[in-house]
């Protein structure tokens, strides 16, 4: 009769380790890989959010190049209008065409020396609003060759919306 004798303690465990060491040779590359394949994603990731960036800020600066050159040619307006005693609807027809060239804006407004609104595109106002409170209206008071002053984000007392006001005087 033949005898079994059970495999001897050495032979198994050489076995399992070596079953072991397999398992690890044949996981080290999809290791690596998954590795390379995180690391690659997250430059990709990078690269994206930069170009992104990079877009976002050239069309912010276009558009605020817009609303200066906006505001610019609309005190130049306003004071030739004064000069010349034109009509008031003749000057809102005006700050309109300059409205409706910039979708950006959600208004474009004429302020007194007081801060009180007097003309503007945009909203049709039910009642005086004054701007005076605001710190881009009493710095430009304050400071009158300083340009074109960007607000921080602000509610507008006209559109009860946030924005950022762009203001000259």
């Amino acid at each position: 009769l033949p005898t079994h004798t059970a495999p001897s303690g050495g032979f198994l465990s050489r076995m399992v380790m070596g079953l072991v060491l397999l398992l690890i040779v044949v996981s080290l590359p999809a290791i690596y890989s998954l590795s390379r394949g995180r690391i690659q994603a997250f430059h990709e990731a990078q690269q994206s959010s930069r170009s992104t960036a990079q877009i976002l800020g050239q069309s912010v600066t276009h558009t605020l190049e817009k609303v200066a050159y906006a505001l610019q040619v609309t005190v130049e307006e306003v004071l030739c209008h004064r000069q010349r005693g034109g009509d008031t609807q003749e000057l809102l027809q005006f700050i309109e065409r300059q409205f409706r060239r910039i979708p950006e804006l959600d208004s474009l407004m004429i302020t007194d020396a007081h801060g009180i609104v007097l003309l503007g595109s945009g909203h049709m106002l039910t009642e005086p609003v004054s701007l005076a409170d605001r710190e881009y209206f009493t710095y430009l008071r304050d400071h009158p060759g300083a340009g074109l002053v960007l607000s921080k984000p602000i509610i507008s007392k006209i559109s009860s919306k946030w924005g950022i006001s762009c203001a000259r005087r």
